[in-house]
């Protein structure tokens, strides 16, 4: 794995030295809102573990939805790089979840003379993260496929599919009957802790691009 990313930052780095030759066109910021699938998951969790603990409330407050900030510098050749914060994602109920990722990526526009441009990018993505029950995440890989509209306008509008592939490792608490011979009489309970790995998966925005 640190010999893939190690490699995956070299490609990265030789990008950024051959792309000093060629004519920048402009730095462009994309700011928006999106729909991160994996996190439903993630809320779950801390929901079960809220209801395990006894919790008075056991609303996570949780919603798969981040802010992002993923501003780049694109090139006359259509080469593009750049770095990015989120979808940043904040719980707001009985338990403390914060993730903010960050990112380098690089990538390629289609057709930079048109007013409707597709575009790919790719790199490595570390999820900071502080909560209740995180336990530890590792950088992982990125890719992405998007297009951008009314580019001739002052404001463009982005739309972006992506999949992220960190693991996240959180804790786990669950409740667990012990019955009777018969199965039906609950004896006792326990509370039983242990670990589970989630992934951030598909993630849809739709951005603003200044």
């Amino acid at each position: 794995m640190k010999r893939n990313i190690l490699l995956s930052l070299l490609c990265i780095a030789t990008v950024i030295s051959y792309s000093r030759f060629a004519a920048a066109d402009e730095w462009r910021y994309p700011v928006g809102i999106s729909y991160v699938v994996g996190f439903t998951h993630i809320a779950d969790n801390i929901e079960e573990n809220l209801i395990a603990t006894k919790a008075t409330d056991t609303d996570p407050g949780a919603f798969p939805f981040g802010i992002s900030f993923q501003p780049y510098l694109q090139f006359d050749n259509g080469m593009r790089i750049g770095t990015g914060i989120g979808p940043s994602i904040y719980t707001l109920g009985n338990s403390h979840y914060l993730d903010i990722p960050i990112n380098i990526n690089m990538g390629y526009t289609f057709g930079l003379m048109s007013s409707m441009t597709p575009y790919f990018r790719f790199g490595i993505i570390q999820h900071i993260i502080t909560s209740d029950y995180f336990l530890s995440s590792y950088p992982g890989f990125f890719g992405a496929l998007g297009i951008e509209l009314f580019k001739n306008q002052r404001i463009a509008l982005g739309l972006e599919l992506l999949y992220d592939n960190t693991t996240i490792k959180m804790e786990t608490k669950r409740l667990v009957n012990w019955y009777d011979i018969r199965g039906y009489n609950i004896i006792s309970t326990y509370l039983q802790t242990g670990t589970d790995t989630f992934k951030p998966g598909y993630a849809f925005s739709i951005y603003a691009v200044f």
